[in-house]
């Protein structure tokens, strides 16, 4: 249950989707069939988790992942986001936004945005059990 009148998130908010469900044969990266697609927002104020908001989108184009951040996040805000390309564009909708492209990085995703990865383990592992989340 969602309390409507819920404060955006805001400050800096780390935004990336993850993947409920079991892997679908075959299918690599964002690509899935069988598999829940979860677009996570977070607060991160001075390395701690603060609020969390959580969405079930049908896919990860720029209109779902955009909208997202358009609902859950102040107008202002800083959005940090990693490289892919669905998130570019969201300054246009007055939000500032850091991007760390992970695939090319030294470190991994889970180091790069422990909120989100944390919020997504504990999701996981609600649904399923102990499980890696990707």
């Amino acid at each position: 249950m969602v309390r409507p009148d819920r404060d955006q998130l805001s400050g800096e908010v780390d935004v990336d989707e993850t993947y409920i469900g079991t892997e679908d044969p075959g299918v690599k990266g964002r690509k899935t069939i069988k598999r829940a697609i979860v677009v996570i927002g977070v607060e991160v104020n001075a390395g701690k988790i603060g609020r969390i908001r959580l969405r079930h989108v049908l896919d990860v184009e720029g209109t779902s992942l955009q909208d997202f951040i358009v609902e859950v996040v102040k107008p202002g805000s800083l959005v940090h986001t990693d490289g892919w390309r669905s998130y570019a564009g969201i300054t246009s909708k007055g939000f500032r936004h850091r991007v760390t492209v992970t695939g090319r990085s030294t470190e991994n995703a889970v180091t790069t945005f422990p909120a989100v990865h944390r919020v997504a383990a504990l999701l996981s592992d609600g649904y399923w059990g102990p499980t890696k989340v990707q």
